[in-house]
């Protein structure tokens, strides 16, 4: 009859701290004690109450306080206590309630309760006595009953087992119940002692029997928000579908929209995602939360990549100062707003447009908060101040910390700035106590000093730490090249020095110093290609170099000082001839870099920096520019160079490479209609028009040979169709092959044009005459499935690779068609199509941009948008893209139209840009079909809702 019991309901917010309310009545001679307590001081049962409910409830205050009237003898008596603690908490994700174990055991007397603690230095006087009588424990039983209810959107996890237990003498049992929507769980933990007499042996047993008990894990009762949980197992539409409907329920709360923007940006709908976190920003204005969640989302570019171009670092900063402004006291926010200052608006931590010194104001203001939490980033402090360029801050800063690796390293740095390097090294051996440890230090401490530029410092910091720990030399090697290096603006030739321009381009790219704008001033021609503009082949050498400079691990500019410093010249040539600079940098293949002189000062022609080649395309006007000046040495030099890129074919077919190097041989006589007919055949196919057209046509008409005559057609065939001029190939294709007849290139011009021009029957005439003369002849097999596709016959194109895959003949390509033309094709991706792109994908190592791409669009179009938007962050890796192009926003946006998420996709597939010339299977043509479905979709959808 000595029963203790409570009803401990928890109600789970949707955010924040659970309300718990705890009501519990005393059964039994104990009850009269219970009763009179509770009706005797106020202030004092109060404070008990708010010292009760902040112990088990975790809570800042008592909310109320209901005794009843505990005087009435015919009523049991019970207390009722209400209050928010964290006990219980929700957060975006996963809602908590604990169960804490250790007051099942208050009935017993604190020995029960209390660890026996050894005594130090205690005489054998001193020790209390060993207890000799038994001990006397009434029988009891607590019981505790819990009553958890989720929050909206919520489901239980996983039901914890019942269980029965003996806890030495005592006996513990757990039940737990959930309702059938998951929402509600009901536990049963009751603690029962039975036996009254108790042996000192048997006393002994049962406190350690107790004390473990009473310190086993609390239990905890999770509920997953079902869109997370969704997501979290894959069913990433689902879950975004379950995120959504709650935000429609509730379209009042910022909290609901907030879940969905989160859940949006996890999918990698980083533009979806900011539109939603705005909405919960307009709903509750004076939300902390909505304005940190914003800044959150904002951090990520539109895919949902974090620190990456595109993201809107201003935005996220305003609203992270919005958040904290709004809740000074959220540690976590502050915290947040602290590292993002340390980026600047590309993304680079540490740069030069990052607020260090405002990262340090706000790191130390969290000291204010909670100074334990603080401590997670006084490094931060260190390196905020170090990249600030406030040595003096970084010792007074380190001085402050306990030692380490680390924070020794720094107060060497920045020793080595201010007193100099010596002083460092000496230093070094004060404030460490093994050769290990300094050399740890010191390596550390030049790290730091080179991604400032102190260069001559970080060497010899480098050389004492390779001497002391260094087995293969690599350190000292390290130090060695740093040694020799300067700060690229300082490292210039005269500007009367051809490499003076190459030095300035090169440090100026490297560094990401370089704008379009200055590129132009220092490049000659800019030519436009067929392909990309100027200022788009701009971009890709400075994405490309950026790339590479990212291998190092150090800042751009830093790569850009090593670089410079560390490059070796060698000049061929003078003004009146132009310059061939060939740049040889440790651990790097060589590369050339052609230089003119034009209007009193040296440009750049072409490089082929970062594997880039400006082709020497661009020659060919200064070998015309030289003609007209009559230097036709330096014509004739221009030309060799060219040929030094370009040489012959030795296949079969005639026609089958590229003309020019029949019509150019590296050293030969240079006359002017020679000169000028070589270069006429060098120069880019979108550029060869007008009076330089006509040129070429009267020197073909003039050709010496029929040969010379064919190549000479191969040149014109080719402006024509990089022109867009189709109708004028084939004629011309026409003549060469009647002088070629099994020429492929002709073949495949002349198809080329009769696909453009919409000839289909001359063109299915020509294809099939081919594979009728040479049967076993795969390139015109391949030519009449790619036909197929053009004219919209993916099935037909479909079965014709399929009869090259069937003979084991196919290569990546053929691979790659056949996957890809099952986009076009009302049909489920199925299982064979999948496996001939991942075989695509095989075969080209992972590493092909239009694999990829295929193999994820495949992916997306199959239902498995999490294995496609991988594989369309592995394609732009391989294209070194740091932003989607319309291929890869094409991916994004099935992506994003298999998740349900209509509005996004639509937009998304607004940006694929159309090509120049549109055909079937294109990716643009894909796009606007997936429109136009979707506008038949959403059509009918309202029809519907209308009727």
């Amino acid at each position: 009859r000595n029963v203790y019991r409570e009803l401990r309901e928890f109600t789970l917010a949707e955010f924040g701290m659970a309300t718990m309310s705890e009501t519990f009545e005393e059964v039994g001679p104990a009850e009269a004690d219970y009763r009179r307590y509770f009706s005797e001081d106020s202030k004092k049962v109060k404070e008990y109450c708010e010292g009760h409910v902040k112990n088990v409830f975790l809570a800042d205050t008592l909310l109320s306080l209901s005794a009843g009237d505990v005087s009435d003898m015919d009523k049991p008596s019970s207390i009722k206590l209400t209050a928010k603690g964290r006990r219980g908490n929700t957060d975006f994700t996963i809602a908590l309630a604990a169960i804490r174990l250790e007051g099942l055991f208050e009935e017993l007397p604190q020995y029960f309760r209390t660890k026996e603690e050894p005594r130090k230095n205690e005489s054998e006087e001193d020790k209390p006595k060993e207890r000799a009588a038994d001990w006397w424990v009434n029988p009891f039983a607590v019981e505790w009953r819990y009553r958890i209810t989720a929050p909206l959107g919520y489901k239980l996890r996983a039901l914890p087992s019942d269980k029965t237990e003996k806890v030495d003498l005592l006996t513990f049992t757990q039940k737990y119940t959930a309702s059938a929507d998951g929402t509600v769980v009901e536990a049963v933990l009751k603690v029962e002692n039975t036996k009254q007499r108790i042996t000192v042996e048997q006393a002994k047993s049962l406190r350690d029997a107790v004390i473990k008990a009473r310190s086993a894990d609390a239990i905890l009762i999770g509920f997953d928000h079902v869109g997370h949980a969704l997501i979290s197992a894959g069913k990433i539409k689902e879950g975004l579908a379950a995120y959504r409907q709650v935000a429609t329920q509730h379209p009042t709360e910022a909290l609901h929209k907030i879940q969905l923007s989160q859940a949006l940006l996890t999918a990698g709908l980083g533009e979806e995602a900011r539109t939603v976190a705005r909405e919960a920003t307009v709903l509750e204005p004076k939300s902390a939360e909505a304005f940190s969640n914003l800044g959150v989302v904002l951090e990520n570019d539109l895919i949902g990549r974090p620190a990456k171009k595109g993201m809107d670092h201003s935005g996220a900063l305003a609203a992270l100062q919005k958040a904290v402004e709004l809740d000074p006291k959220d540690k976590e926010m502050l915290g947040r707003l602290a590292i993002l200052l340390e980026y600047d608006a590309n993304g680079t931590r540490y740069a030069e447009g990052a607020k260090l010194t405002e990262a340090v104001a706000r790191i130390r203001e969290l000291k204010k908060l909670d100074e334990e939490f603080e401590k997670e980033y006084e490094d931060n402090i260190l390196y905020d101040l170090w990249y600030a360029r406030d040595p003096k801050g970084v010792l007074e800063q380190a001085a402050l910390l306990p030692a380490s690796d680390e924070r020794r390293g720094f107060k060497l740095a920045a020793t080595a700035v201010l007193e100099g390097s010596d002083e460092a090294l000496k230093r070094s051996l004060q404030m460490t106590t093994s050769d290990k440890e300094r050399s740890t230090a010191l390596e550390s401490a030049g790290e730091l000093l080179l991604r400032v530029r102190k260069y001559p410092e970080a060497s010899a910091l480098l050389a004492e730490a390779g001497n002391k720990q260094d087995s293969d030399g690599a350190t000292m090697q390290r130090a060695a090249l740093f040694g020799k290096t300067r700060p690229y603006e300082e490292v210039k030739s005269p500007a009367s020095d051809p490499r003076a321009v190459v030095q300035e381009v090169f440090g100026r790219i490297l560094s990401g110093k370089l704008t379009f704008e200055e590129f132009q001033s220092l490049t000659w021609g800019n030519i436009e290609s067929s392909d990309s503009t100027p200022e788009k082949q701009f971009q890709q050498l400075v994405t490309s170099m950026k790339a590479d400079s990212a291998g190092w691990g150090l800042p751009q500019v830093t790569v850009a000082d090593l670089t410079l410093s560390n490059m070796h010249f060698s000049v061929d040539g003078d003004d009146s001839l132009g310059y061939k600079v060939i740049i040889e940098i440790p651990g790097e293949s060589a590369q050339n870099v052609f230089v003119v002189r034009e209007e009193g000062r040296y440009k750049v022609v072409a490089s082929t920096i970062a594997g880039n080649s400006y082709l020497p395309e661009q020659f060919a006007f200064l070998v015309l520019q030289s003609a007209e000046k009559n230097n036709l040495k330096a014509a004739a030099k221009w030309l060799d160079r060219a040929r030094e890129s370009a040489h012959q074919n030795t296949g079969d077919d005639p026609l089958g490479d590229q003309p020019f190097p029949h019509f150019w041989i590296k050293g030969q006589k240079a006359e002017l209609d020679v000169i000028r007919r070589a270069a006429l055949v060098l120069m880019p196919s979108l550029e060869l028009k007008g009076a330089y057209m006509a040129e070429l046509i009267e020197a073909r008409k003039a050709a010496k040979s029929g040969i010379e005559r064919d190549r000479l057609g191969m040149v014109l065939a080719y402006a024509y169709l990089s022109q867009e001029r189709w109708a004028e190939v084939p004629p011309l294709m026409q003549e060469l092959m009647n002088s070629y007849p099994d020429s492929e290139r002709v073949f495949n011009l002349a198809v080329a044009a009769y696909e453009r021009l919409g000839k289909f029957e001359e063109c299915d005439k020509l294809i099939q005459s081919r594979i009728q003369a040479h049967p076993d002849e795969l390139a015109y097999v391949r030519a009449s499935a790619t036909f197929e596709a053009f004219r919209g016959e993916f099935k037909k194109a479909r079965a014709i690779l399929k009869t090259i895959i069937d003979k084991g003949q196919a290569n990546d390509d053929d691979l790659n068609s056949y996957a890809w033309h099952m986009l076009s094709i009302a049909a489920p991706i199925d299982q064979e199509t999948i496996d001939m792109a991942v075989r695509a994908n095989d075969l080209s190592k992972n590493s092909n941009f239009s694999i990829l791409h295929t193999l994820a669009c495949i992916y997306a179009q199959a239902g498995k948008p999490s294995q496609a938007r991988s594989l369309l962050l592995k394609a732009m890796e391989s294209q070194r893209l740091e932003e989607p192009n319309s291929e890869v926003w094409f991916g994004f946006a099935m992506i994003a139209e298999q998740f349900g998420v209509l509005e996004a996709a639509v937009k998304i597939y607004g940006r694929v840009e159309k090509p120049k010339f549109e055909y079937p299977g294109a990716t643009y043509t894909l796009a606007q079909q997936h429109l136009t479905a979707m506008h038949n979709l959403a059509k009918a959808g309202a029809k519907s809702a209308g009727q």
